[in-house]
């Protein structure tokens, strides 16, 4: 489910308790996932999901990051490059609990990996602030090459990730033209953090209080 915050780091947590240094190995059992880009060769769609995060006021986020990984960047041909996932900052579509496909309020590139076949935790730091509302933090990827989002892992030990509340934009490969924006529940390894930034009001107050305290001081040092 999608979180909304007063007065917490934590936005969005899907990662069901799992260290932000776990690898899963994709090789040594079987695991289910949301799928970023192509799926598969000769796929004629590409996915993009990602997490959807409301804030009850103006917030600065810091973090959005998941458990990610790539199984296929071209095949059959090798993996000489693997190119980095980025995080994409939608609003919701006037108003309406889907990502805006044709707004973006900052694109920002994940923590380089170039493992294939490895799932990691990796993130961006936006460190952009946004007003009340509710956002979307869209993964893509580039060249079309196939990633995923970690849902569930059935080796040892076995993982599930936690409920959440994720968007998702669909393309046509042919065109590129969007067909599908949706937003529904999912199991998916996500983590989006944040904080509170004080609205000018606050702030001003805050400076009244400041400078109120002296002279409340003094009057009582006269008595």
């Amino acid at each position: 489910m999608s979180h909304s915050i007063s007065h917490a780091a934590v936005i969005v947590d899907g990662l069901a308790g799992a260290s932000t240094s776990t690898v899963f190995d994709l090789d040594a059992a079987e695991s289910s996932a949301l799928v970023i880009g192509d799926g598969f060769p000769g796929a004629t769609v590409n996915y993009h999901p990602g997490p959807a995060f409301t804030l009850l006021q103006q917030t600065r986020i810091t973090e959005i990051g998941g458990f990610l990984g790539t199984f296929n960047c071209d095949q059959p041909n090798p993996c000489l490059t693997v190119n980095p996932f980025s995080v994409d900052i939608r609003p919701d579509l006037n108003g309406s609990p889907n990502p805006d496909p044709a707004s973006s309020l900052g694109s920002f590139v994940l923590t380089p990996d170039s493992s294939v076949m490895q799932v990691r935790y990796l993130s961006a730091a936006p460190n952009i602030v946004l007003s009340a509302g509710t956002y979307y933090g869209i993964f893509f990827r580039q060249n079309q090459e196939g990633g995923i989002l970690l849902q569930t892992y059935f080796g040892t030990p076995t993982y599930e990730a936690g409920a959440v509340t994720i968007g998702v934009l669909g393309y046509n490969n042919s065109d590129n033209t969007l067909f599908e924006s949706r937003t529904g529940t999912y199991n998916a390894a996500v983590r989006v953090l944040g904080d509170p930034v004080p609205e000018p009001s606050s702030l001003s107050l805050l400076g009244i209080g400041f400078l109120m305290t002296p002279v409340l001081y003094r009057k009582y040092r006269l008595h």
